[in-house]
């Protein structure tokens, strides 16, 4: 759903699965855990839960997996997974690295709001040589209230000192466009595990294929 025009001052950036390819693993990591613990991860549950905080989607796993589901040994077994896998290497998104280079050449305000951690989203941006970039990170460590609520969005608006109507919000998951667009910020969707509803769609300013196509946005603006 195209609009006519794209102005802004800043954007703010989501973090897995959208500056970083990590919302594959994951899944991965989560049907392989489970798995191993003598249960099935179902689709529905899984999908459920990205984009949430973590002790909501720690409720969500457990009430969808039965009460005999052990989450903290789960839990345990999930970080060293992914611990292994990111040590090797953090990947990126497609074009992530030509957007940020080009924002940061042009002095607009780019920021990461992200449910992680501020030591796990920290620790994986440095990985990926992609912390450099930005002016602030907000993580889970720096809020009351995760996404679908609109105060991460908020915080990072107000942390680069740029009005959130003049902010561009990209996010891959429901509860960020949600946050976003509660922010007041102009949210475009990359979808990556999650497609569009038509729930989502309408508070969508735009849904862009791939980074690529939020590069040739960005790049004919400047």
């Amino acid at each position: 759903m195209p609009k006519s025009t794209l102005s802004f001052e800043a954007i703010i950036f989501d973090m897995d699965g959208i500056l970083l390819d990590t919302e594959v693993l994951f899944k991965q990591a989560s049907f392989e855990v489970a798995k191993g613990l003598g249960f099935e991860m179902r689709e529905e549950i899984y999908i459920a839960s990205v984009g949430t905080p973590g002790d909501v989607a720690r409720g969500i796993i457990c009430d969808g997996m039965g009460k005999d589901f052990p989450f903290k040994e789960f839990d345990i077994l999930w970080q060293k997974w992914m611990k292994a896998r990111l040590s090797k290497n953090v990947p990126t998104k497609t074009y992530v690295r030509e957007i940020l280079q080009h924002l940061s050449e042009n002095n607009i305000p780019i920021a990461v709001a992200t449910s992680s951690s501020f030591t796990s989203a920290n620790n994986n941006l440095k990985a990926a040589d992609l912390l450099k970039y930005f002016n602030t990170l907000i993580t889970s460590d720096d809020i009351i209230n995760g996404k679908p609520h609109p105060e991460p969005f908020l915080k990072a608006a107000n942390s680069l000192g740029v009005d959130p109507k003049q902010c561009l919000a990209i996010e891959d998951s429901y509860n960020g466009i949600r946050s976003a667009n509660s922010a007041g910020m102009k949210a475009i969707m990359i979808p990556d595990l999650l497609p569009p509803t038509d729930e989502i769609e309408k508070l969508c300013h735009l849904i862009l294929p791939s980074m690529q196509d939020l590069h040739h946005i960005i790049s004919a603006k400047n």
